[in-house]
């Protein structure tokens, strides 16, 4: 069935625009693609909703914030740079559509349903319907190219697109393959070339003097001051090694005096500022310090109102010692 016989028609929903296509008696959609397409944004095409009404099945798409593509070109200038970019975006989306488990066989193929979002970015309506049996995508293609090329691109202003029209208008067997290889695809730039090295120069040999001879007069000359110098500086070396060493002849040590203890422990000392200081590991241990005189103990104040508080004596109560009475002699009888 040839997309251009199908009915389609623009609508508004609100504040939005949509484009409407029907689908004719016997056509159903594909589940899959179309969950695919209702729920993905996929590039190059418009986002698409589907509506069963009444026995009949239209699918929708939002076209709002794009442009048909005769009004873009109406409204602006379109250079050669530009107008090859919209091509190229243009074929890459109709090249990846297998990356979706979607083919070409699918999308309505007329320019006047193409449209124009930012960036240059073109759109088309996808129908994901089973394509009729003995459909040739091959030839739909070339239709859609020579008709693209010939009505938006092949202008006055833009006569470079001439050897694209004439090369799908011969091509007998048109894949858009080689199509986007030949005139769409971004050739990289060539990278420079990495700058060869240059060889290490050997000294030339002088004619006449053999391999290993002697070196002529003025570098035997700078030899002959280096070792000089390396020979002087070797006896400072030497000499200054000397008079550091205490057990060398040159530099010979008085012998060492013994020091009063004392002053070993003063040496062995180290004061610290604020009054401290502390012993070298090492040095002799300090003669013992006297301890330090008691001081009498301060009389602790009494807080009693009355002067001194009495000392409280505690004496341990003892029990008086059971005396037993003392017998009575009985009165005479009268």
């Amino acid at each position: 069935m040839e997309d251009f016989a199908r009915r389609v028609s623009i609508q508004m929903e609100g504040t939005t625009n949509l484009l409407v296509i029907e689908l004719a008696e016997g056509e159903t959609l594909i589940p899959y693609c179309c969950k695919m397409m209702e729920r993905n944004n996929i590039p190059g095409l418009l986002r698409m909703r589907h509506r069963w009404m009444d026995g009949v099945v239209s699918l929708q798409y939002g076209i709002g914030g794009k442009m048909p593509l005769r009004e873009f070109m109406a409204r602006h200038r379109l250079t050669y740079e530009k107008g090859l970019l919209l091509l190229r975006n243009l074929t890459e989306a109709l090249l990846h559509l297998e990356d979706y488990f979607l083919s070409t066989d699918m999308c309505y193929l007329d320019p006047e349903q193409v449209y124009v979002g930012d960036g240059l970015l073109p759109y088309l309506p996808c129908v994901p319907v089973q394509p009729p049996a003995g459909q040739n995508s091959a030839a739909r293609l070339k239709l859609f190219y020579e008709k693209l090329l010939s009505e938006y691109f092949a202008t006055a202003e833009c006569s470079s697109y001439d050897d694209m029209f004439k090369w799908v208008y011969k091509a007998s067997l048109f894949d858009l393959k080689t199509f986007y290889k030949q005139f769409l695809e971004e050739k990289q730039p060539a990278e420079p070339a990495p700058a060869a090295k240059e060889p290490v120069r050997q000294p030339a040999e002088q004619p006449g003097q053999p391999f290993g001879a002697a070196q002529p007069a003025a570098e035997a000359s700078k030899l002959q001051q280096l070792a000089g110098i390396l020979q002087e500086k070797g006896s400072q070396m030497q000499a200054k090694y000397l008079s550091a060493d205490p057990g060398s002849a040159a530099a010979p040590q008085p012998p060492a005096q013994p020091q009063p203890p004392a002053a070993q422990s003063e040496k062995r000392t180290f004061e610290i500022p604020g009054g401290r200081s502390f012993e070298i590991p090492g040095a002799p241990p300090k003669p013992v310090e006297e301890k330090r005189k008691a001081k009498p103990e301060k009389e602790k104040k009494s807080f009693w109102p009355f002067g001194a508080k009495p000392k409280e004596t505690k004496e341990q109560a003892v029990p008086e010692r059971f005396q037993p009475p003392v017998p009575q002699p009985m009165p005479p009888a009268e």
